[in-house]
């Protein structure tokens, strides 16, 4: 495959090499968040975090490469060649052509190697390759300040980050409800334990109070072209990243929470071709032990408004 990859200006097809099917996920995965400073007060549902400033983690960028030789002594010799290249000092500029950019990375290690064809035999040798790079910039496919997403999506997702609905990025949501409807862990309450006695003693609470929760949005994400789902993708990120609390309003619920990470990006078809990935986006929700009272019918029915989207939250009408 020439031309399909280049690390520091050299083309891997020299070593008999190219990157395999799925083995070139992570260059465009989200960062993950730099845990913010935080108190954990007992009396209080969730976690109270300093949200005023964000930061992300360096990223672990995992590819797989796939070598080809004819004899043992030429696929000895481009894995030599290919550790030169990649192990020196500092960082490595690795062009990808299906993402048409250029990704600064410095390696880490191999993380994994399986041949196949004994090296004095006859025929041909194979090898797969795992290698591990640190993209110690884990911000610099995001440095541009895009903020609106383009193109005209008609599947009301019904899933909004601060007012805005996932399809507005080309976004199918898979799943959420998992997660958002599950129940939030108490807090574990002041115990005593003793060496002569059965069990333990626990503290008596007025109430219940809950830990935080991890609420995972399973997407899918289609462009008609490259630019659009470029566009798209980081105007999603910097809608995430923004100071300050985000709010996340389903069907079910309305809660405030921050982004923490993103899970098992997948590139479900090469990018020239009508882009399609997936991915899920993970949030923390702050308030999940909050209790909140909606307007029902006598026979327990919720009462809808009259867009027939919204229930009605009875804390704004003195119940609290």
């Amino acid at each position: 495959m020439i031309g399909s990859c280049y690390i520091d200006g050299i083309d891997i097809d020299r070593f008999g090499a190219f990157i395999m099917r799925g083995g070139d996920f992570d260059f465009l995965s989200f960062p993950e968040r730099k845990p913010p400073y935080s108190n954990d007060w007992y009396e209080e549902n969730g976690v109270e975090y300093d949200l005023s400033e964000v930061y992300f983690k360096e990223k672990k960028v995992t590819v797989k490469f796939h070598f080809s030789a004819p004899t043992g002594v030429l696929m000895v010799s481009a894995l030599a060649s290919f550790r030169s290249l990649i192990a020196s000092p500092g960082e490595h500029s690795i062009y990808m052509r299906d993402f048409d950019r250029m990704f600064n990375l410095r390696y880490v290690s191999c993380s994994s190697y399986r041949h196949r064809g004994g090296l004095a035999k006859v025929g041909d040798k194979k090898g797969d390759l795992s290698v591990v790079f640190s993209m110690d910039n884990p911000l610099q496919f995001f440095a541009e300040n895009i903020v609106n997403p383009i193109g005209n999506f008609n599947n009301e997702t019904h899933i909004k980050i601060s007012g805005v609905d996932l399809a507005r990025y080309g976004i199918i949501v898979n799943e959420c409800y998992n997660t958002t409807l599950a129940y939030p862990a108490v807090k574990t309450p002041l115990t005593r334990s003793f060496a002569n006695a059965h069990g333990i003693e626990v503290a008596k609470a007025k109430e219940l109070v809950y830990k935080e929760k991890k609420v995972v949005i399973s997407c899918t994400m289609r462009a008609d072209t490259k630019e659009q789902l470029y566009t798209n993708y980081i105007a999603l990120f910097n809608a995430l990243r923004v100071p300050g609390l985000l709010t996340l309003t389903t069907f079910s619920s309305e809660e405030y929470c921050f982004y923490s990470q993103m899970q098992n990006f997948k590139k479900l078809r090469p990018l020239s071709i009508r882009p399609l990935i997936s991915f899920n986006i993970v949030l923390t929700c702050v308030d999940s032990g909050q209790v909140i009272f909606l307007l029902a019918s006598e026979d327990g029915r919720l009462i809808e408004t009259e867009t027939g989207s919204k229930f009605i939250d009875m804390q704004y009408y003195g119940h609290s």
